[in-house]
């Protein structure tokens, strides 16, 4: 169908007889904007019915239907069902309709329910449909009527305001405006949903107890019952902390540090751990939800110091040659540093994490730091592999120490470790070549994510 021969027919004033043609078929076409009626409604006999502007003004030439809300944007093939071609000069920036029937005489089919004025715009050579214009109405018997979408607003209170003990009562209020707005309100906490309610004169409120120890960011979003006449909302995050629960003299408040083997016993400070073997790292300090990045460190066994009994003894003869001058004892090993893709805290601010010991991991003392991005906590463990040298002082206990950020890290920690406390001298130099060996795989698993981490992947560094 050559549509716009058609629409020259129909309105030769308006468009330029010929061109190219606009085939009649279904399609998809971007909604260019709004159509403004000089009247709220009137009847389904009314000719004209209103008279239109649109928003805005199409590349070329348009033709004005009428179908229903749900039906595609389709040109008509049926020319009765047009109601108005239209057109607009070259210093127009919007086109100003007046239909040339009623809404009854271009559709025979009308039926009460939600239909919409389309004016559709067609391309520059007229070859396709390049959008369109929309104004939603009602029918209803006879009558028609335009529905405005009203804009709609929401607001959140918390009560109490926090920070509030874990197992507190919670009620969080939605108010939504205007208050005729029916429809649900979703309560979130972060990513996590804690529930829907309904809104009854203009408000909506939900009591929860379950939030868990920590920081939270409560939302609240408005979804209306008719879309058509309200829009959807969505009310700012309101922060609120939760601390943990003050339990007995033996039950400390919430998860504490701790690491576990495969069988879930318990490690204690600097464990002695083998290539290959995984354990459970529980950490708790972090904020809810907050990325938290993984560093390796790790300061190798030097080789044993010779021992002076084993030496020979210096020669008693006068005509004895003179010693040699002692070896001066190697300097110590510059520690290795591996960094791995950051993991997630749990909205509790817990961190979970599987990690297995990395098969090409030299022997050494080792420090795991767990660093939150946003709070800057810092959480350690500290471990060795292979058989710690005599000459080699293991490092404090520091597990009930100060730490570093909220403290609490196996090991202990102010921002230098453990591995800078051992205050023993290496000795013996280990072949670089054989500390740098090809980087092996060792695995971190976040209990949040619960997804396997691979060291070495992006973001892992030895250096």
């Amino acid at each position: 169908m050559n549509w716009r021969k058609a629409v020259g027919a129909c309105a030769a004033a308006l468009i330029a007889a010929g061109g190219s043609a606009l085939v009649a078929t279904s399609a998809t076409a971007d909604v260019l904007g709004t159509i403004e009626a000089d009247r709220d409604g009137g009847t389904v006999t009314d000719n004209p019915f209103a008279v239109l502007t649109t928003s805005g003004k199409c590349p070329g030439f348009g033709l004005l239907v009428l179908d229903k809300a749900a039906d595609p944007v389709e040109i008509p093939s049926d020319p009765s069902r047009w109601i108005a071609p239209f057109s607009a000069g070259d210093g127009d920036t919007q086109h100003t309709i007046t239909p040339g029937k009623s809404m009854a005489e271009a559709r025979s089919d009308l039926s009460d329910g939600m239909w919409e004025l389309r004016a559709l715009c067609a391309t520059d050579d007229g070859s396709a449909i390049a959008g369109h214009f929309a104004l939603p109405i009602r029918i209803t018997g006879q009558d028609w009527e335009v529905v405005q979408v009203q804009a709609t607003t929401t607001e959140l209170a918390v009560t109490p305001a926090g920070p509030v003990e874990e197992g507190t009562e919670i009620t969080l209020t939605a108010t939504v405006t205007p208050a005729e707005a029916a429809g649900t309100v979703s309560f979130r906490a972060g990513g996590t949903a804690l529930g829907e309610a309904e809104v009854s004169g203009g408000t909506a409120t939900l009591t929860t107890s379950e939030l868990p120890a920590g920081k939270h960011a409560l939302t609240a979003e408005f979804t209306p019952d008719d879309p058509e006449r309200y829009s959807s909302s969505s009310a700012e995050e309101v922060p609120l902390t939760v601390t943990a629960a003050a339990g007995g003299d033996e039950d400390p408040p919430g998860p504490v540090f701790s690491v576990v083997d495969a069988d879930g016993n318990e490690l204690g400070p600097d464990p002695e751990l083998a290539p290959g073997q995984t354990i459970t790292i529980t950490a708790p300090g972090f904020d809810a939800d907050e990325t938290v990045n993984l560093k390796l460190t790790t300061e190798p066994y030097g080789d044993p110091a010779p021992d002076p009994a084993q030496s020979p003894a210096p020669s008693a003869s006068p005509s004895a040659s003179p010693s040699p001058e002692p070896t001066p004892p190697p300097a110590p090993q510059q520690p290795l540093v591996r960094e791995f893709e950051a993991v997630v805290a749990d909205a509790r601010g817990v961190l979970e994490l599987e990690f297995t010991v990395p098969e090409d991991l030299v022997d050494g003392d080792h420090l795991l730091t767990m660093t939150g991005a946003d709070s800057g906590t810092v959480k350690e463990f500290a471990f060795h592999t292979g058989k710690r040298p005599a000459t080699q002082t293991p490092p404090p206990d520091d597990r009930n120490g100060p730490g570093t950020g909220n403290g609490g890290a196996v090991g202990g920690g102010g921002s230098g470790g453990n591995l800078a406390k051992t205050g023993a001298a290496l000795s013996g130099i280990v072949a670089t070549g054989a500390l740098l060996t090809a980087a092996g795989y060792g695995l971190m698993r976040s209990g949040s994510h619960r997804r396997m981490l691979r060291f070495g992947e992006t973001g892992g560094t030895e250096q």
